[in-house]
């Protein structure tokens, strides 16, 4: 008898459940809205950049500056590439987690988290 309720309960398809949107998921204003519509098409593009940028190349984080376990990050322009110009030093920096996010508005000297700890941004 336990083990027909138990399966019972196990065929029972779960609920389905709509994101909730946290106030702690809210954007960081230190990031302009350009850098996260980087990071959106390449979390939905998985892990290609937006056709004209710059990146998906490994970010090999030499100073430490970012949680080691957050890794293994790629890097990513957040201005189109124009052929014959410098690139700017805007980037960011991404793991393989939708919360491990960093911008960088000076090529690396700094970094800016771009979701709060504990938050997962939801892909619309």
């Amino acid at each position: 008898m336990v083990l027909g309720v138990l399966a019972a309960v196990l065929a029972t398809p779960a609920p389905a459940v709509a994101p909730v949107a946290f106030p702690w998921c809210s954007r960081n204003p230190a990031v302009p809205a350009y850098a996260y519509a980087v990071e959106q098409f390449v979390r939905s593009h998985n892990g290609s950049p937006p056709k004209g940028y710059v990146g998906g190349k490994p970010y090999r984080d030499e100073t430490l500056e970012l949680p080691p376990w957050q890794g293994p990050f790629r890097e990513y322009d957040v201005h189109v590439n124009v052929p014959g110009q410098k690139r700017d030093d805007e980037r960011i920096v991404l793991g393989p987690l939708r919360s491990a996010a960093w911008y960088t508005p000076d090529h690396y000297a700094s970094f800016v988290l771009m979701h709060p700890w504990g938050c997962v941004p939801i892909l619309s």
